[in-house]
């Protein structure tokens, strides 16, 4: 099941990803991470974790890759069983009009 690991301050503020790590323990075969936006915008393609160790890494970048406006990070494994962990830098950043 997908899982919302950063959320937005509020809709109007954006999360700017800079780094992605991977790291799978115990593998299994047939199965895959991946990371996209609360909208199903892919952030990163689908990371084999069949076997173990694996790492992988993403870097975007000190300025980062914006996700859709108000969308959290999500991640999304294609099933369960697998041991590993999955860490990330970012931010968040207001890039629309807050009305008080």
């Amino acid at each position: 099941a997908k899982a919302n690991v950063i959320a937005p301050k509020t809709a109007n503020h954006a999360i700017y990803v800079q780094r992605v790590s991977v790291h799978v323990a115990s593998g299994l075969a047939g199965v895959t991470w991946s990371l996209e936006d609360s909208s199903a915008r892919p952030l990163s393609g689908a990371v084999s974790v069949a076997t173990s160790p694996t790492h992988v890494d993403y870097d975007f970048g000190p300025a980062g890759v914006p996700l859709t406006t108000g969308a959290d990070l999500t991640f999304v494994p294609s099933a369960t069983g697998v041991q590993g962990t999955v860490t990330w830098d970012a931010y968040r950043r207001q890039v629309g009009t807050v009305v008080a």
